[in-house]
């Protein structure tokens, strides 16, 4: 079903359950046997998170990426391992590489186009989303290469959001933000 803005209700299943999930990275075992069901809407994971975040986002840790080997993990009822999720959840990793000639915009654009939003619906939701994180609209045009740390945590929060998830990963969101421009 859907709520009365056309969503999903995805709310109806934990956020977040396992059942004696394992997840690997490369050859190696990084969790094993976790059994948890999440309640509520909201999740912080503290401790070593990189090996349970990296199989939910699919970005790699280093050079490998973490895998559900074993066991059943889901977000909202959706099977990671079958990556049912990918369409309700906005990553916003601790660092991503960009390409530094494009511009914000460019950016949010093609976040846009992989996340599957229509063509004629990206302008309307990479605004949404530099609106959405604070970002002026001036910030549209601007290179990549010329963000500041603030800017570039708050481009990876508005590319999290540019399809407008149902689910929003945050991992480490004030890694490289100076503390005096953390609490902005």
């Amino acid at each position: 079903g859907a709520d009365g803005d056309g969503h999903l209700r995805v709310m109806d299943a934990p956020l977040l359950a396992a059942e004696e999930v394992r997840v690997t990275v490369g050859d190696a075992t990084q969790l094993a046997g976790a059994t948890f069901t999440t309640a509520g809407r909201r999740l912080l994971c503290v401790g070593n998170t990189a090996p349970l975040l990296s199989a939910i986002s699919g970005l790699p840790i280093g050079s490998a990426a973490a895998l559900v080997a074993g066991g059943k993990l889901t977000i909202c009822g959706r099977d990671v391992a079958r990556g049912e999720h990918r369409a309700i959840l906005g990553s916003a990793p601790r660092s991503l590489a960009t390409p530094p000639d494009w511009t914000v915009g460019a950016y949010l654009h093609w976040a846009a186009r992989l996340a599957g939003v229509a063509r004629k619906e990206r302008a309307a939701k990479v605004g949404a989303a530099l609106a959405a994180v604070g970002l002026p609209d001036k910030a549209h045009k601007v290179r990549t290469k010329r963000l500041g740390p603030l800017e570039r945590r708050l481009l990876m929060l508005a590319h999290a959001l540019v399809h407008d998830p149902a689910v929003v990963l945050l991992h480490e969101p004030l890694d490289g933000v100076p503390d005096d421009m953390a609490g902005v």
